[in-house]
């Protein structure tokens, strides 16, 4: 009997960790990448993932990391290892990781809840794959990108894909040339099914959301930050002294732009911002003018 007692003891106790074990992943492993952007117009220092929670009480990120790997699946890197929860534990709540120049490209400026460690490989734009593991490395979420040039593994956890096989890779390279993004068409307690399915490239000025629920629109820098329209002349004023340039640009634009290396013509002659400068900037020009600037 005393032996018995004892065995269901044991018994009890195993039985109380593994419950322990398994109520800590149910704090973290419910969870999509959302969102992916490899580069804002070119810039592929400019990066950021989004996570979105598939259930309530999602939120135990020091359980977790990000890390990357090559068209091949091999040379992992680590993304970011979380160091610690995030607040809001929501169904469809997000959670931001981004790259320290990410916020020059965004508008407002991103304010992520985790900053990347490293950042995803520019070698790796073409075809690769980015993964949500638990501490342990079971792949909780996979995205691979780049269809047949990707040759890794397509494997993770039944939790979030019940087959176990988050491929085909979505078919085309990670986003890095403009202000999309690649992005989950599901909605926020949808699993996996395949990525090819599931993701596609969103529109232009894709909009990054933080836990705290701000948004963020990426635009990237634009050419015409701090110009003053009208300005032809580009010293920070719109005057009788811009006629002459206004002129020279409608003109001879090759000449003007030779003038004013630092300024983008279009920013400052194109009145009526039909795309180009031409004679249909003309009554604009002087109508801007005459009331000391343009609308």
């Amino acid at each position: 009997m005393r032996r018995s007692t004892r065995f269901l003891g044991i018994l009890s106790s195993a039985i109380l960790v593994a419950l322990a074990v398994d109520t800590a992943r149910a704090e973290f492993h419910l969870m999509q990448i959302q969102k992916l952007i490899g580069g804002v117009n070119g810039d592929t220092t400019a990066q950021a993932v989004q996570l979105r929670m598939r259930g309530p009480f999602e939120n135990q990120l020091q359980l977790a990391s990000l890390y990357v790997h090559d068209a091949a699946g091999k040379n992992r890197l680590q993304v970011i290892d979380f160091q610690n929860p995030v607040a809001n534990a929501g169904l469809g709540d997000t959670i931001l990781i981004a790259s320290p120049n990410f916020a020059n490209a965004t508008n407002p400026p991103a304010q992520p809840d985790f900053v990347m460690t490293n950042l995803i490989p520019a070698s790796y734009m073409a075809a690769g794959s980015l993964t949500f593991e638990d501490d342990f490395g079971t792949v909780m979420w996979r995205v691979s990108w780049g269809g047949s040039n990707y040759t890794g593994s397509n494997l993770g956890a039944i939790v979030n894909d019940p087959d176990g096989n988050f491929g085909p890779p979505f078919p085309g390279p990670l986003p890095t040339a403009g202000t999309e993004a690649l992005e989950f068409q599901g909605g926020p307690g949808d699993p996996s099914n395949n990525n090819a399915a599931d993701y596609a490239v969103s529109g232009p000025n894709a909009v990054f959301t933080n836990n705290a629920g701000e948004d963020f629109i990426v635009e990237g820098s634009s050419p015409c930050a701090g110009a003053v329209c009208g300005d032809a002349g580009c010293d920070g004023m719109f005057n009788g002294g811009d006629i002459d340039p206004f002129f020279l640009a409608l003109g001879d634009p090759i000449a003007w732009q030779a003038a004013h290396p630092g300024c983008e013509i279009l920013c400052v002659a194109d009145i009526n911002m039909d795309g180009s400068v031409n004679g249909g900037d003309i009554d604009p020009f002087f109508r801007a003018l005459g009331r000391g600037g343009c609308l």
